[in-house]
């Protein structure tokens, strides 16, 4: 008798750590698995994916995956309209790598995780919506780091109309849900005149924040003078904002071996006449440091024309290719580039992949 109430008090003190450790056994099975750590590749690839840009519409979203020997790497370049194109991308990218893995039954599993890095050019709309919509309040994906420009001090006083003005609009939002949704993420918001290189799964990326704000002092003066000179009141007042943050867009460049691409967000080129603009002052300064075989055309290819030959001349290579993110019919820098003899694809035709590698470059589009 006093055996088995011995035995039975084992027993029983043996159910009540069961009990006390299964809180233990769900959290550790609820642990996120990162996706990222478990794709190795045997060569070393940069997959830059130029998403496509749906009828009459101008957007910017753009994947660079680091294929690394010893990780994926995933960049959004901005992430363009919220209309779902790049978080359908993303979302397919990872069902892709977990059937790979032979994972294909738990991709509606949310503790998989692909690991994305984010990119800023600027505050606008047509680049940042989709991370707003979609991708950051998504449970599929989550933020290792943000790279960002530094705020215009553009005053907010009501001389300018601030719902033009993405650094109040979006810059705060995006902050608020990666502190509620990813709050371990880094985030990097650059200074004026600053660079930072960056070592990457598989190449390297060096950021280039602009050189000045042009929503302050003499930058400021000169937008207004050169750009708005007519007099328009209601016009100056509705559009600086926009203007002052194409101007202040951080590049991007990214290379693997003697290959690179160049983003340039929508930085500020209009006259044809002049050599001061933002274009002409971030290309002068670093055209020895970011000359590329892609570039993604300035401020999408809409009626930029003066752009192209600083394009051509400062920032491709030699037979390089210019990508044009909107739909043909505003694409006006496509037939200037033409004239020039540069090459160019626009993304209104679907998705472009470019795959760098040790041979060289290759293209195909995805309609």
């Amino acid at each position: 008798m006093q055996r088995f109430a011995h035995n039975s008090r084992r027993i029983f003190s043996l159910l009540l750590v069961l009990v006390l450790l299964l809180p233990c056994f769900a959290f550790a099975a609820e642990q996120p698995v990162r996706l990222n750590s478990l794709i190795k590749a045997d060569t070393e690839q940069l997959e830059v994916r130029f998403l496509t840009t749906p009828t009459n519409a101008k957007s910017d979203a753009t994947l660079v995956i680091c294929h690394g020997k010893e990780e994926l790497q995933v960049i959004v370049v901005d992430g363009g309209l919220g209309n779902g194109v790049c978080f359908l991308e993303l979302a397919n990218l990872r069902k892709a790598l977990m059937e790979s893995l032979g994972l294909g039954d738990e991709v509606k599993n949310k503790n998989y995780k692909l690991a994305l890095t984010l990119f800023i050019t600027h505050f606008h709309k047509d680049h940042v919506e989709e991370l707003c919509v979609n991708i950051l309040p998504s449970s599929l994906f989550t933020i290792d780091a943000i790279y960002m420009p530094p705020a215009t001090a553009l005053v907010t006083d009501g001389t300018y109309n601030n719902t033009k003005n993405g650094d109040i609009k979006y810059r705060p939002r995006i902050l608020d849900l990666v502190k509620h949704h990813t709050p371990s993420t880094s985030v990097y918001e650059l200074e004026y005149g600053q660079t930072l290189e960056l070592a990457l799964a598989c190449g390297n990326a060096k950021i280039y924040a602009p050189l000045e704000d042009w929503g302050i002092g003499d930058k400021l003066k000169y937008i207004e003078s050169v750009y708005y000179s007519g007099g328009n009141v209601l016009k100056r007042k509705d559009e600086v904002p926009n203007v002052v943050l194409n101007a202040n867009s951080e590049w991007l460049h990214v290379s693997l071996g003697d290959y690179s691409v160049l983003f340039t967000g929508d930085i500020m080129k209009k006259k044809g006449d002049r050599s001061d603009e933002a274009l002409d002052l971030m290309a002068n300064a670093y055209k020895d440091e970011v000359i590329s075989d892609i570039v993604k055309y300035p401020h999408h290819g809409i009626a930029r024309n003066p752009a192209a030959p600083i394009v051509k001349n400062q920032l491709l290579k030699k037979d390089g290719i210019a990508v044009i993110t909107t739909d043909g019919a505003r694409a006006a820098a496509g037939t200037h580039l033409e004239m020039l003899g540069t090459s160019y694809v626009t993304t209104e035709d679907g998705s472009y992949t470019f795959i760098i590698d040790e041979h060289g470059i290759t293209c195909h589009l995805v309609e």
